[in-house]
């Protein structure tokens, strides 16, 4: 069954890579990545090398830093998990001493002013470290969200690098293989309602309740159960810091997991806050 929600405004209207999931007791559950690299590769620019690694087939690409391969995914959990552990394994660490130095990422520069983009030096004197870059061989992050089939979940963005580099030794240091074990613990009950009450919501001012109650009647009567509430009563009703935030809040009650479609038409009005 699908939600939709009509604002009325102004006016009417692959890599190689295995992931398996592992139930362990008390709700504790753990995601296992496995992953693959071949041994890495340079391509000669002169006087610095770009370097490639097969199952990496992303860069790590911050200004003045070496530009360097990455293995990034994402993780759909259950919505509202809590990462409790996330730990990388592998064998050992292979090392490379280079000849050449590894490209370093420029500077951004605006599309459309002239002159050149500003170059960043190459492993400057002063700024070498001896120090590895990245400073980890993985980073993550979560956020939650709706996925492809408008289910809530919480997504958890791996970012592996299977390559760091040293500037001031020219030494390199890079995995063939690794695992990445996710621990997390899903919400024991479900935050969202089971049944949507509405299939259609009208948000709109007070003035347009009148014009509008033959239209929610015509929907009641063929089934589609529609509800109008107003911006006067959403702002009184619902928390938030301004009413934008409020209006986003009165959403959220009416928004189910199985919501296909949420349709808005925000047309001639400003939010005065």
């Amino acid at each position: 069954m699908k939600i939709t929600v009509f604002f009325v405004l102004g006016f009417l209207v692959s890599s190689s890579v295995l992931v398996n999931g592992l139930t362990n007791e008390e709700h504790i559950q753990t995601q296992l990545v496995s992953l693959l690299f071949e041994e890495p590769t340079f391509i000669d620019n002169g006087s610095s090398a770009t370097v490639r690694m097969n199952g990496a087939p992303a860069c790590v690409y911050q200004p003045g830093q070496p530009v360097l391969p990455m293995y990034t995914t994402t993780l759909q959990l259950p919505f509202g998990s809590t990462i409790q552990d996330v730990t990388i394994q592998f064998d050992d660490i292979k090392t490379l001493v280079l000849q050449e130095r590894i490209i370093s990422a420029p500077a951004p520069f605006l599309q459309g002013i002239s002159g050149k983009p500003s170059e960043v030096p190459i492993a400057a004197e002063k700024d070498k470290t001896t120090d590895f870059y990245p400073a980890q061989w993985m980073t993550y992050s979560t956020g939650g969200g709706l996925n492809q089939e408008s289910k809530h979940v919480t997504f958890f963005t791996l970012r592996v690098y299977p390559v760091r580099y040293n500037q001031a030794t020219e030494t390199l240091l890079y995995l063939d293989s690794c695992d990445i074990i996710v621990t997390y613990e899903p919400l024991a009950n479900d935050p969202f309602p089971s049944q949507a009450k509405n299939d259609l919501v009208i948000i709109c001012p007070t003035q347009f309740v009148l014009p509008l109650l033959r239209l929610a009647e015509h929907k009641n009567m063929v089934g589609v159960r529609t509800q109008i509430i107003t911006l006067a009563e959403i702002y009184r009703t619902y928390p938030g810091n301004d009413r934008p935030e409020q209006i986003k809040y009165c959403i959220k009650v009416f928004l189910e997991p199985h919501v296909k479609h949420l349709v808005s038409f925000v047309k001639n009005y400003i939010f005065k806050v």
